[in-house]
């Protein structure tokens, strides 16, 4: 998926932290997790794995 070294992401997180602020994170976190689990289950209805 995306290629990124463990120092990237330690960069990427960073920055997040200091534009959204340790209070906000958390929230973003969540809410990004939520998202990524609907994206998920809408594609298996629509495509299901024949087995």
């Amino acid at each position: 998926m995306f290629n990124l070294s463990p120092m990237e992401m330690g960069v990427v997180l960073l920055i997040a932290l200091l534009v959204l602020g340790p209070a906000k994170l958390p929230q973003l976190g969540k809410s990004l997790g939520r998202t990524i689990s609907e994206f998920q289950s809408a594609v298996q209805e629509r495509f299901p794995k024949e087995e």
